[in-house]
């Protein structure tokens, strides 16, 4: 069975919920990037993932081209 590839665009509290449930989950989803405007919160997430982080959430999609998207942003 092949992974979900996900990324997550936001890195505050809801998007960190996300990650944290993606993360329970490995052998059904892969953690492919983290996109937040504040990039130290991105690089912060993204590490804690295993993931690279990115301060734009469009070069995030173009670059890890994943599966689906949780978008956490207000």
């Amino acid at each position: 069975m092949t992974k979900l590839r996900v990324a997550v665009i936001g890195a505050g509290g809801i998007g960190a919920t996300h990650l944290t449930a993606y993360g329970a989950w490995p052998e059904l989803c892969e953690i492919v990037g983290v996109a937040d405007v504040e990039r130290a919160a991105a690089e912060e997430k993204g590490a804690a993932a295993g993931a690279p982080a990115f301060g734009d959430p469009l070069a995030m999609l173009d670059a890890v081209r994943p599966d689906a998207v949780s978008i956490c942003t207000p």
